[in-house]
């Protein structure tokens, strides 16, 4: 994944699909793969409208749907991303993310960016996988006592952000 192609298909949602993406969100605090009708829900939207997000939202790449005994949704590592770059974005921190790396390794990707103003700053996104979440648990204050957790939920966090002056 680029941050490019994640600005991109960042650029196409609309506040209902970041309100869709931060309920599934919240969803994995207690399921895997998110019920469809607790999403319509908590949306106070129709199945229909929520639909068409998901929909959206699954063919940008940001959530996988599961169907089985129930239709569910899990996040992405770009729908975390796209919710992380919009709460910075929101609280006025970033105003724009370079393209090209600074660094990617197994575990991270580091982005150089503007600040809103005239500073800069430095993007670090965590790429915690299932081989070493096991141990993060430790260091998870969120996680508390609850045992079925979802490992992405488990290894999600805003991306760290450093400001050089």
């Amino acid at each position: 994944m680029s941050i490019k192609s994640l600005v991109d298909a960042y650029d196409q949602l609309d506040p209902f699909d970041l309100r869709v993406l931060r309920i599934i969100e919240i969803g994995h605090r207690k399921f895997e793969f998110v019920p469809l009708e607790v999403i319509t829900d908590w949306s106070k939207r129709s199945e229909e409208l929520v639909g068409k997000s998901l929909k959206k939202l699954n063919a940008l790449g940001m959530v996988i749907r599961y169907r089985g005994n129930y239709t569910g949704y899990r996040l992405t590592f770009m729908g975390y991303d796209a919710l992380a770059l919009h709460t910075l974005a929101k609280r006025g921190i970033i105003e724009k993310v370079s393209p090209t790396p600074i660094g990617v390794g197994k575990e991270s990707d580091v982005y150089a960016g503007d600040a809103v103003g005239d500073g800069k700053v430095v993007l670090k996104f965590h790429r915690l996988g299932r081989t070493s979440f096991r141990q993060i648990r430790r260091f998870r204050a969120w996680i508390g006592n609850r045992r079925h957790i979802t490992w992405l939920y488990e290894s999600s966090s805003q991306p760290m952000l450093s400001t050089r002056h």
